[in-house]
């Protein structure tokens, strides 16, 4: 119990070292500088003098029922702010902070938040990069983590413009959905998917193997399971039906990379695949989804 209990702080402790090194740096920075809550200064230079910290005020009303989330009377002689929802973060789970702070130390509040942000994109560029790179050594991830969080955007955007730091600190989330999505196969609700299994006709004979594919709008992608490879194929399929391929197929002694023309449709299709030296027909019946899913 105590080896679980032990393993499982060194894994926590790993992802935290990260952030704790950005910490010290930022908070060494302040200190030098002056900066709030080690001096007198603030970070509230341009934009976040001029548009960051009203924005955050009137948020701050909002939040504490006093102001409306869409409409701010106090702004010219009023003045519609949704669209600060998408171009300021207004609803960035980062701003939930805000609900703590007083509102007459806002300006100052931004030096906590610029710490908050900075903190979170370490450790989630860690955790990615702990994903997708495992053969890499701690040392190697946790510089890159570091060099992610003080690349030259992060370092403009904490000075001038606050809120766009946001999308740093959850980026690194989005690849790591987008890696699970891919290794999985899982797609988002609503998007078309096609079974099919399939023959390819090549001189040694007929080669079969198993082939899916998802469709949005005319973009589609998916993979072909073929001589004991699955390899993903990606292009674009017209509302008539005809599609236009590329991708890859691995054979005992090479790897043909190939482009493929012909037409689809949820019970068939029709392809003709053609390489540098090759071409194949490749034909194949559509089947339901639940059984690739049950074996």
């Amino acid at each position: 119990m105590n080896n679980s209990s032990d393993k499982k702080g060194r894994k926590i402790a790993s992802y935290i070292i990260p952030g704790i090194i950005t910490l010290l740096v930022m908070v060494f920075v302040l200190i030098v500088k002056g900066i709030w809550p080690f001096g007198s200064n603030r970070i509230d230079l341009f934009d976040n003098m001029q548009q960051v910290a009203p924005l955050y005020a009137h948020l701050w009303d909002a939040m504490h029922g006093n102001a409306s989330v869409w409409f701010d009377w106090y702004t010219g002689l009023g003045t519609n702010v949704s669209m600060s929802i998408s171009a300021f973060s207004m609803f960035s789970p980062f701003n939930l902070l805000l609900y703590l702070c007083p509102r007459d130390y806002i300006l100052e509040f931004i030096s906590i938040l610029t710490l908050v942000k900075m903190f979170v994109m370490s450790v989630t560029m860690y955790a990615f990069l702990n994903r997708r790179y495992k053969k890499l050594t701690y040392k190697t991830k946790v510089i890159f983590a570091l060099a992610y969080t003080f690349c030259g955007y992060v370092l403009l955007y904490a000075s001038c413009f606050t809120p766009w730091m946001d999308i740093v600190a959850l980026f690194p989330l989005l690849m790591m959905s987008l890696d699970v999505m891919e290794k999985t196969g899982k797609k988002w609700k609503g998007m078309p998917e096609y079974l099919y299994d399939v023959a390819l006709s090549t001189p040694l004979g007929i080669r079969r193997g198993t082939m899916k594919m998802h469709i949005s709008g005319e973009q589609a992608d998916g993979w072909l399971r073929l001589l004991g490879h699955q390899e993903p194929f990606y292009g674009r399929v017209m509302s008539d039906g005809s599609c236009d391929l590329y991708g890859k197929i691995i054979t005992f002694m090479r790897t043909i990379e190939y482009t493929a023309q012909g037409s689809v449709n949820s019970n068939q299709l029709h392809l003709e695949l053609q390489s540098k030296q090759n071409h194949f027909a490749l034909n194949g019946t559509g089947r339901p989804l639940r059984e690739e899913n049950t074996q």
